[in-house]
């Protein structure tokens, strides 16, 4: 079932852009899109001389390659921050409607209701945008647990085509140095240990959107303080609206198993959301806010114990191939 309003407009006047290497998959997930968004129009921003046999969109954008970037080369684990920067720009920047979804070619959306959150908690201004752009939980990451700031989620966001098309605005793409900045540099934390890039995918793409409207000084992926969690939180509060997967958010994401490895107690869930929203919009120290301070306390230290086991299993290269085969036994069941 969907809805045919978005905060009083019409959900025709919705652009789905959807970005990311055609796989097997993407032409159910396009006939998915047009179940959950019937009228909107569909711009498929891939790349060049992929295989469109089949698909069902209105528009396509095709962009060449700028290929992958190696991040954990022990295991061949890749960054592909370059390739989502560059299809994503492309596809807002062709969408010709007044909303934009922007969304991957690996991601199935069962419903548009999530759409109703769309300017629910806008009484208090947003930063920079006219209105919050909606995001996931996952990896929307807790920065009190796990110490990586600045990390909203990359799956989807929806919001006003001029602010999802701001943020994708004037980007520079990751250098070779930056992605593999580890690899003669000493590293400080045990956190992602075999990891090379100096920010993760989600880090570089928030941090260019915001440096071109203040400074901010954080050296690599995982640096972390009071000052800095305190800002990622204020900023999660004024630029986004978290929604739960599976939740607020009924999609599918075929490359991962969100739920897999207690993962979600890392992150900001809706009902965390809220609490910073009414600590740094509302200037209110709610009992919410208090849960969610107890809350992050006693999951940071969960997550201290699960990290050291997980740093010696990268030390061992053994991360990513146990990873694989726990995936692999979870498909085949």
């Amino acid at each position: 079932m969907t809805n045919d309003k978005v905060i009083g407009k019409d959900i025709n006047d919705i652009s789905v852009v959807v970005q990311g290497g055609v796989s097997a998959t993407t032409a159910d997930v396009l006939r998915g899109l047009r179940t959950a968004f019937p009228n909107a129009e569909i711009v498929l921003s891939t790349w060049e001389n992929s295989d469109l046999g089949g698909l069902d969109y209105d528009k396509v954008v095709l962009s060449p390659d700028p290929g992958a970037q190696m991040a954990y080369e022990a295991v061949g684990v890749y960054n592909n921050v370059n390739r989502q920067l560059i299809s994503s720009a492309a596809g807002v920047n062709t969408a010709t409607r007044s909303y934009i979804l922007k969304t991957r070619t690996d991601i199935f959306i069962k419903s548009a209701a999530f759409l109703n959150c769309f300017g629910k908690y806008d009484g208090q201004a947003p930063y920079i945008f006219q209105n919050r752009l909606l995001i996931c939980n996952y990896y929307t990451r807790n920065p009190r647990v796990q110490s990586v700031c600045f990390h909203p989620s990359d799956w989807l966001l929806f919001g006003r085509a001029e602010d999802v098309r701001l943020f994708y605005a004037d980007f520079s793409l990751q250098t070779d140095e930056e992605a593999v900045w580890f690899k003669t540099r000493r590293k400080d934390s045990l956190l992602y240990e075999n990891y090379l890039s100096r920010f993760t995918p989600e880090q570089y793409i928030f941090l260019s959107f915001l440096r071109r409207f203040q400074d901010i000084e954080i050296d690599c992926y995982y640096s972390s303080s009071p000052e800095l969690r305190r800002l990622t939180e204020e900023l999660y509060a004024k630029c986004f609206v978290v929604l739960d997967y599976r939740a607020e958010l009924d999609i599918k994401f075929s490359k991962y198993d969100p739920n897999r490895y207690f993962e979600k107690y890392l992150l900001i869930s809706h009902w965390q959301w809220h609490a910073l929203y009414q600590r740094y919009c509302e200037d209110t120290a709610s009992f919410r806010w208090m849960l969610y301070l107890l809350f992050s306390r006693l999951a940071r230290f969960s997550y201290g114990l699960r990290q050291n086991t997980v740093a010696l299993l990268d030390r061992l290269n053994l991360k990513e191939p146990l990873k694989q085969c726990l995936n692999g036994r979870k498909k085949s069941v």
